[in-house]
C-alpha cells in the first residue's frame, strides 16, 4: 500500500485529501519498518529454503515486466511515454531500496552465527 499512497502524495493536487494520503504514507512506512523489525530472518530462511524456486520466480517477474512493456503500446491508444516509465521506476526504487537495506540489516543482525562471533570476539579481547 505504501507504493500506492506515495503516488497519491506526489501526483495529486494539494487539497484536503493530501493530508489523508500523507498520513497513510507515514503509517505505512511505520508499519513496514515494524514488520521488518519483527521478522525472524533465520526462521524465514529455513522455511523458504528449497520451497521457493528462485530462478523461476525471477524469470516470471522479468517476463511479465517485459510483456507489459512490449504490449502496452499495442493494447492502449495512449502513446508510449518513456518519461512515465522512468518516473515509475524511480518511485519503485525509492520504495524498495531503503526497505531492502533495512530488512537486510535486520536479518543480518539476527543471524545467530554473527551474534556468536561477536560474543566470542568480545570474550577474547576482554
Amino acid at each position: 500500500m505504501l507504493y500506492n499512497y506515495i503516488v497519491y502524495v506526489f501526483a495529486m493536487p494539494l487539497n484536503v485529501a493530501f493530508l489523508l494520503h500523507l498520513t497513510l504514507v507515514t503509517l505505512s512506512v511505520y508499519t513496514a519498518i515494524g514488520l521488518a523489525g519483527s521478522m525472524d530472518g533465520q526462521a524465514v530462511r529455513q522455511r523458504l529454503s528449497g520451497a521457493v524456486p528462485e530462478r523461476l520466480a525471477g524469470g516470471v517477474l522479468v517476463g511479465l515486466g517485459l510483456l507489459f512493456l512490449l504490449l502496452q503500446p499495442l493494447l492502449t491508444p495512449v502513446p508510449f511515454a518513456p518519461v512515465d516509465v522512468m518516473v515509475v521506476f524511480a518511485m519503485g526504487l525509492i520504495c524498495f531500496i531503503p526497505f531492502a537495506l533495512f530488512t537486510h540489516g535486520i536479518l543480518a543482525n539476527r543471524d545467530p552465527s554473527s551474534a556468536a562471533t561477536a560474543t566470542t570476539s568480545g570474550q577474547k579481547s576482554g
